[in-house]
């Protein structure tokens, strides 16, 4: 499969009208997987609901593209529960959207070492079913918002980002064993009126805390303001993709929020 020049030309116009806020139809919707072996993106993810939401999306080629699966093809996913039978559901394309589909379903259940497999079918068009590509999801966590770590008790949501006096993320359990070597933890800070903030948090040395006092900055086109920011601290665990494909992963995750008021 091969990108022409035009439509390259046209995905570069079309991505120029959507950062200008003007609606365009996605360039992306006549690409299929029908000749190529795509690179894989792949999760399954916990929720603070009790759910885990299975995902997959697949590139060629320019890589921010996602393809699109022709009408023989197929992506079935199937959940197995430490404890419970398992269960299977396609993925279905989730809605139109400008960088092409991604295919999605969502099942009951969060629990730890539940295993999420994913099939997908070209038998059809290419003889292959690439049936083995696999994940488990790591322990569910929950997050509090804290002044002290020692007593660990609740404080309103809202504070002030420059202030002298910490506020902290913290998450629970923290550590092994429901914590398990291999997993990474992940924070991720962003809201209207700050720069974001992102990176890696070491909790096999012990960091159970995310300090949000004095480590956030304005952002230039709008210092001193006042904005609601999410933080979501994840648990990933990577999985094992299917030899088929030419490149990707597989990520078991654990997600959670938390909305908190920023000011001055």
């Amino acid at each position: 499969m091969k990108i022409t020049k035009t439509k390259k030309f046209l995905m570069s116009i079309c991505l120029m009208l959507t950062s200008m806020g003007n609606a365009c139809d996605s360039p992306y919707s006549d690409f299929d997987l029908t000749s190529e072996t795509p690179r894989a993106s792949l999760t399954a993810t916990g929720t603070a609901t009790g759910e885990v939401e299975v995902k997959a999306s697949f590139q060629t080629n320019l890589g921010f593209v996602n393809e699109s699966l022709s009408a023989s093809e197929s992506l079935t996913a199937v959940v197995t529960p430490v404890v419970g039978s398992r269960m299977t559901q396609s993925l279905v394309d989730g809605g139109p959207s400008l960088i092409g589909p991604t295919y999605e379903s969502e099942f009951a259940g969060n629990a730890k070492d539940t295993l999420v497999e994913i099939t997908f079918d070209r038998s059809a068009t290419e003889g292959v079913v690439a049936d083995r590509s696999e994940t488990t999801l790591p322990s569910p966590f929950e997050l509090d918002w804290v002044e002290s770590l020692v007593t660990l008790e609740p404080v309103p949501l809202a504070f002030s980002r420059s202030s002298a006096e910490p506020r902290y993320v913290t998450w629970w359990p923290s550590s092994a064993p429901d914590f398990e070597k291999g997993d990474t933890l992940h924070y991720d800070v962003r809201g209207e009126c700050i720069e974001q903030l992102e990176g890696e948090i070491n909790w096999r040395k012990g960091k159970d805390a995310l300090s949000l006092t004095r480590v956030l900055r304005d952002r230039e086109d709008a210092p001193g303001d006042t904005c609601t920011i999410e933080v979501t601290i994840t648990l990933r665990r990577r999985g094992v993709l299917d030899p088929y494909f030419s490149g990707g992963r597989f990520v078991g995750q654990q997600a959670r929020s938390l909305y908190l008021l920023s000011r001055p």
